[in-house]
Parts: C-alpha cells; sequence; structure tokens
C-alpha cells in the first residue's frame, strides 16, 4: 500500500486530498521487477462480428491514431493526418498533411501535433503548418512539453533524449524501450512526463527537469494505452488484466485506483468537461465511462463502439469521437 497523496481535488471536484493509495481491484502498484514478468506484449483484440454502434458513424478508411488540441482533430489515416472539428455530428475537415506511415505514434501538445520520424520530428500546427526538427538521435516517439522542450524516444533503446532549446540533448537512460510517452498537464507545476514499455508492461514517469528516470511501477498484466487527464492525472488500460487504472503524475507517479472492464481495454481518454475517464473494450465492442467525484472510479455509462475502436479522445467541449483500425468509420458520441 501506498502513502497518501494528493490527486487533483480541485480539477476532480472531488475530496481525493489524502486518499490512500490502496488499489481496488488487481493491484498494479508493485515494483517492477525482472522476476517478475507479466503476460505483457498487450495488443487490441479483434472485435465482435457485431456491434450496432451508438452515435454517428462518419465513414472513413482505417485509422491509425487519432489526437486533439481543445476542439481540434487530428486524424491519421492512410499516410495523411486531416484536420478538422465536428460540427452537426459529421467531421469537418480543414486542412491535411502528408504524415509517412513510418512516423511514429501521434502526440498533441500546447498548440501542435507531434510525430517522430526517424531522424526528425514532424511539429504540426492546427492550421496544418509543419516544421520539422532534425534529431541528433533516431526516435520512434516523441512529446513537446509546455515550454517547448522536445522529448523523444526509441522502441530499440532503452534511453531517451531531451532537445531544450539552445541545448545540446540530454540522455536519459530509462527501464526498457518506450512504446508510448505522455505529457500530463501539471498545474503550477512543472508537466508530468510518462511512458510505457509494452513487453514488461511497465510505466514510469520522467524527472526530464533533472534529467533522471522516475519510479517504475507494473500496470496489471499487459499495459495497452495511457493518456493524460489534467492536474497530473493520467489513465492507463490493462488491456490483458481487463481493467482501467487511474494514477496521478504530480511528483512521481502513483495508483489511485483500478476498476475491472469489459474484455481487452485498449483505448483511454480523460474528458476534461465533464472529469471523466473512458476506455473502449474491444473484444466487446463497449465504450464505458467512469467518475471518480465519490472518491472512487464508478460506471457513468455505457455504449456500443465501432468495430475495432483503438483510437480515443473527448474534445474540450463533451464530444467523444473513436476511430476504428480496420475501416468501419469514425464514431461520434
Amino acid at each position: 500500500m501506498l502513502s497518501a497523496v494528493k490527486i487533483a481535488a480541485k480539477t476532480l471536484g472531488i475530496a481525493l486530498s489524502t486518499i490512500t493509495l490502496a488499489a481496488c481491484g488487481t493491484s498494479v502498484s508493485e515494483v517492477a521487477d525482472d522476476n517478475q514478468a507479466p503476460v505483457g506484449n498487450a495488443t487490441p483484440a479483434a472485435s465482435a462480428t457485431q456491434s450496432n454502434p451508438d452515435g454517428e458513424v462518419v465513414a472513413m478508411k482505417a485509422i491509425e491514431d487519432i489526437e486533439h488540441i481543445g476542439n481540434t482533430l487530428a486524424i491519421r489515416t492512410q499516410g495523411k493526418l486531416l484536420l478538422g472539428g465536428i460540427e452537426n455530428k459529421d467531421f469537418q475537415q480543414a486542412h491535411s498533411v502528408d504524415l509517412d506511415s513510418s512516423c511514429g505514434d501521434l502526440t498533441a501538445a500546447k498548440d501542435a501535433f507531434i510525430s517522430a520520424c526517424g531522424d526528425e520530428v514532424k511539429i504540426i500546427s492546427p492550421e496544418g503548418q509543419v516544421d520539422t526538427k532534425k534529431l541528433e538521435h533516431p526516435a520512434t516517439v516523441a512529446v513537446q512539453t509546455s515550454d517547448g522542450t522536445l522529448i523523444t524516444g526509441d522502441d530499440q533503446q532503452a534511453e531517451i533524449w531531451i532537445y531544450r532549446q539552445g541545448e545540446d540533448p540530454k540522455s536519459v537512460g530509462v527501464e526498457k524501450t518506450t512504446d508510448q510517452m505522455i505529457v500530463v498537464e501539471n498545474g503550477d507545476s512543472p508537466d508530468a512526463v510518462v511512458r510505457i514499455n509494452r513487453e514488461y508492461s511497465i510505466i514510469q514517469d520522467v524527472h526530464w527537469q533533472d534529467n533522471k528516470q522516475g519510479p517504475i511501477l507494473r500496470v496489471g498484466s499487459g499495459v495497452g494505452q495511457i493518456a493524460a487527464g489534467t492536474k497530473g492525472v493520467l489513465l492507463a488500460s490493462d488491456t490483458v488484466g481487463d481493467q482501467l487504472a487511474l494514477y496521478s503524475a504530480e511528483e512521481i507517479i502513483r495508483l489511485h485506483q483500478t476498476i475491472p472492464t469489459p474484455d481487452s481495454p485498449w483505448a483511454v481518454a480523460w474528458d476534461k468537461k465533464h472529469q471523466q475517464a473512458w476506455t473502449i473494450a474491444t473484444a466487446e465492442n463497449k465504450v464505458m465511462v467512469y467518475s471518480p467525484q465519490s472518491g472512487t472510479l464508478e460506471l457513468q455509462r455505457e455504449a456500443n463502439a465501432v468495430a475495432d475502436a483503438t483510437s480515443l479522445v473527448v474534445l474540450d467541449n463533451g464530444v467523444a469521437v473513436a476511430g476504428s483500425s480496420s475501416g468501419a468509420g469514425l464514431q461520434i458520441l
């Protein structure tokens, strides 16, 4: 059992200021140990034959990823990044830019979308302007903090690189390679940076201002995706263990709670407007929405998801958007 921690009480609208971090459901809080490897290597389960999705579904080819800045959507499909918004329950495209399939995971910064492309990083504005930054070290993932610092990782090397403006990049050794990395807004404190490794199902924060790695935790049996909330809050799906985890990363990463989900949760997203946690369990095509306002995660609603919904965001206006990786369309809830 971990010590008490303040977990963004103002943002969550709940009295979590001194909650003891006791795991509810399967514990995901053990310090990582190479001798206790979980199942790991999580991948999204193929969807059931019938999905009967709720909301509106917009026809679209296979969607690789979705991110958002405010109410601006970035949809990655077929070597393009489509930029636009949701109007009248439809996607209204405003811009399109090329984004090669060799480029890595798409992330959202304060005012740009970021993607690592080997020896360079693409920095794409919501208006479709592309700035390319050359890297001294190859990368498959990249994020940008609110002060403009670029942090890159690689799925082949247990190392990240920190590129501060006007300085030589700094190397930080981390635990295992990096499959996904996010920036978590942290109120008046510096942004938190959190990364995962799926093979060993570990989550780790990066003390990027000090050029150091942070603590390492297990995520159940097989971590799928992570997503940033606000005030240091973030979500993680345990795809193999069928649960959703709520963490805080205000100073160091700590687990707050887990809750069981339908089979094979993958995509996760935080609803800033309603302060709710979303996930989609692809094996059952189920969208699940949970609220932490009582101090523990409680189910608020569920819906039918589009088939193979492996991407999910909730816009600042509360509209949720899911993308099918098999070409079943863009779902608007």
